[in-house]
């Protein structure tokens, strides 16, 4: 293994190092219109890091599209800009090297299976403000931990039951998180953890 200070294509990707990323290349984007801006839906670009622009062609970037980035094989950081605020269903699927995914701090909804299939995902970091986090939106995961903020009213069965690995929530007491793993944590091998 070659590693000289880090600067290797193998270097550990942090939720640091997303933070500092710098923002992608508007032109790897398509999109469409939509009430208050654009979606994207489509990323045509092979960087470990990601990190979405707030704006493409001087229009507000405001979600990510059903189907948007599915199926990425390059992607190992990301990063959504703090202007969108939906992640619409399979948003980011089946994206096999996701490791960490940071929320902008506008993000409302996670929709369902937005990162379902995205085996490799062990550190989301998600904002205050986030209300709804939908049907299977982390299944088939690598999460060990995730921290809910107390913003969140709807947690619809996000994960997949991990015989191998028990999930914790880190969450606020009283907060939806708790309310959420005291009716499904069993089920699904999660504890909750107060934070």
């Amino acid at each position: 293994e070659n590693n000289n200070n880090g600067s290797t294509t193998n270097s550990e990707i942090t939720i640091d190092s997303i933070k500092n990323a710098k923002v992608t290349d508007a032109s790897k984007f398509d999109y469409r219109e939509v009430e208050g801006g654009i979606a994207i839906t489509d990323y045509e670009g092979t960087d470990e890091i990601v990190v979405i622009p707030e704006t493409i062609d001087g229009q507000t970037v405001v979600a990510i599209d059903r189907n948007a980035i599915v199926n990425n094989d390059t992607m190992k950081g990301l990063k959504i800009a703090n202007t969108i605020h939906t992640i619409d269903n399979h948003g980011f699927a089946n994206c096999t090297e996701l490791q960490i995914f940071v929320s902008g701090n506008s993000l409302k909804s996670i929709m369902d299976f937005a990162f379902n299939g995205c085996r490799k995902l062990r550190d989301v970091e998600l904002n205050n403000g986030l209300e709804t986090i939908e049907m299977l939106s982390f299944g088939l995961t690598n999460l060990t931990q995730i921290e809910i903020p107390a913003s969140v009213t709807t947690i619809n069965m996000p994960f997949t039951k991990n015989e191998e690995q028990q999930l914790t929530i880190i969450g606020e007491l009283g907060s939806e998180a708790e309310n959420y793993v005291s009716l499904d944590g069993e089920n699904f091998n999660i504890k909750f953890q107060a934070k």
